[in-house]
């Protein structure tokens, strides 16, 4: 009996080893589906990069499950400390998110840094006419046409954005529902890992709508991979992938023939 529990043990670790690739989720940094009503601040990463309620936040319907409202006025998610492996510094960096505004004003998604400093900040927000704005603070990238969020579903119909830095070739795009709509070559980047928030920027850039599936990357995301973030694949980066059944089988079948084999010896002795 000793035996066997001592198996089954093995076979559980076993079994965490293939469901955990520490490898394949290196570059996702944070990811918050909004899920849980109970804690919408619920890092899905892996990481433990939590982030805790202020001001009227709300759960609500999102794209895939659940999602998250903000008034526009106070409310948010924040950091109650440092993001572990957030980007910093001249680092390559993903934001991404769906979201579905209610208004056209300069409502944050999300940022982090030195607020004042020129270069000191990573921060992406919408702009007063729908368009979005991914800026270091006096260094910024704007997609200034005012149809960008009203295509498709409509102005207040969700989207799926993202803004994107490459580090080894400075170049850094805005996308929106997998177009990308504005790119530029920059440098200077010297962001600080201060003042992490989801539904806020700087002041009062407040966001107002709601909001699902919003992520934080230490890389550039390629096309591909944010199409299948889009659809609520995180598997690349190791979320939400489970064994392969061939795997635990093999390992069921090896553990239940050394037990066979250990109790025949037992008995034969």
């Amino acid at each position: 009996m000793q035996l066997i529990n001592k198996l089954t043990a093995a076979l559980l670790a076993a079994a965490s080893l293939l469901a955990i690739s520490p490898a394949a989720n290196a570059g996702l940094v944070a990811l918050y589906t909004f899920d849980n009503a109970a804690n919408l601040g619920l890092d899905k990463s892996g990481k433990g990069n939590n982030l805790v309620n202020s001001g009227s936040v709300a759960a609500t319907a999102g794209v895939y499950g659940g999602g998250l409202a903000l008034n526009g006025g106070s409310a948010l998610l924040a950091a109650s400390g440092t993001l572990a492996g957030l980007p910093t510094g001249d680092s390559s960096y993903s934001i991404t998110a769906w979201i579905n505004p209610t208004t056209s004003g300069a409502g944050g998604i999300v940022g982090w840094g030195n607020y004042g400093t020129n270069n000191e900040v990573v921060a992406f927000r919408m702009n007063g006419d729908y368009s979005l704005h991914n800026y270091w603070w006096y260094n910024d990238l704007s997609a200034n046409s005012p149809t960008n969020l009203t295509t498709g579903s409509g102005t207040t119909g969700w989207h799926f954005v993202a803004a994107t830095y490459d580090a080894i070739t400075h170049v850094n795009s805005i996308y929106i529902d997998g177009v990308q709509v504005a790119t530029r070559t920059a440098t200077g980047l010297n962001a600080k890992a201060m003042n992490f928030a989801v539904g806020k920027t700087v002041d009062n850039e407040y966001f107002n709508g709601q909001m699902d599936n919003t992520a934080i990357f230490n890389q550039s995301l390629t096309s591909t991979e944010l199409l299948a973030i889009s659809r609520n694949d995180f598997s690349a980066f190791g979320v939400g992938v489970v064994p392969e059944p061939t795997s635990l089988l093999l390992l069921a079948i090896g553990a239940a023939a050394l037990v066979g084999t250990r109790r025949r010896a037992t008995r034969a002795a």
